[in-house]
């Protein structure tokens, strides 16, 4: 007994460590049951047969990516759209309401129903045997005034009109076969007789209708005017650019803003 006495806290110490020494073994004894337990249960889990996974269904991603590659095409034009494009009603003087579905009018809107051809013709008529000089009648339809529609000179050799010189006289100057005339236009040299006129295309004129309106127009030439839409245009030109084609110019007497209208014959 003296010697605990002596010595008890020696022995509390080596129980101490007798203990710890029990304690990290048994640590070490847990620790290794504890790894075998876990790799027993990963091989348990991962041994079992795994379900395969449903396919993907990108059935909707493709169907966007085929319209993108399609593209779509947006219409705000009227018809059949008419939120930004609304259909436009035409109230006419006779009282008349009409829907403008295709949004033509305006000088666009104008039909050209038949065009017909002006001849020019220079025609030798007769001779003043007091002056000797010689009477030529120039009748000329597509001329822009009346004054110049027909035009009837005395002439002689030398002489100078707006459409010819007097180059030479053919025959007995009293009593000629015809006269040498150079066509101011062309600079063409050409013989004229009282049975031979010289005759040519100078012009043309034109019918025209304008359906939104109902209105027509007949026998219309260069210079004249015509009121569309409570607006006035003056045809400016005619002319032919092709076999059987011609086009017809508008000009706005207020804008002075030019309007081309093709015409085929027969079409």
């Amino acid at each position: 007994m003296n010697f605990i006495r002596r010595h008890y806290e020696k022995v509390i110490l080596g129980a101490v460590l007798i203990f710890l020494v029990i304690a990290v073994a048994l640590m070490f004894f847990l620790v290794d049951k504890q790894a075998r337990d876990m790799a027993e249960k990963r091989g348990t889990i991962t041994s079992k047969p795994t379900k395969p996974l449903p396919p993907l269904d990108l059935s909707t991603g493709e169907k966007i990516l085929e319209r993108l590659n399609k593209g779509v095409t947006v219409t705000l034009s009227a018809p059949p759209h008419n939120l930004f494009s609304p259909v436009v009603w035409r109230r006419y003087p006779d009282g008349r309401r009409e829907k403008l579905e295709r949004m033509v009018e305006g000088p666009s809107a104008v039909e050209v129903v038949k065009i017909t051809p002006l001849y020019m013709t220079i025609l030798f008529d007769s001779v003043d045997a007091a002056t000797t000089n010689y009477l030529v009648i120039v009748n000329n339809p597509a001329a822009t005034t009346r004054s110049q529609q027909r035009v009837a000179r005395y002439v002689q050799v030398g002489a100078k009109t707006d459409y010819f010189i007097v180059k030479a006289i053919e025959g007995d100057p009293l009593n000629p076969t015809g006269l040498v005339i150079e066509l101011q236009e062309t600079g063409e040299t050409i013989t004229i007789s009282t049975n031979s006129p010289f005759r040519r295309v100078s012009g043309y004129m034109v019918d025209l209708r304008y359906e939104p309106e109902r209105r027509s127009w007949s026998n219309r030439r260069v210079g004249q005017s015509i009121v569309i839409g409570g607006e006035e245009y003056t045809i400016s030109a005619i002319n032919q650019i092709a076999t059987d084609e011609y086009e017809i110019v508008l000009s706005s007497r207020a804008s002075g803003k030019k309007h081309v209208i093709k015409y085929k014959a027969g079409s």
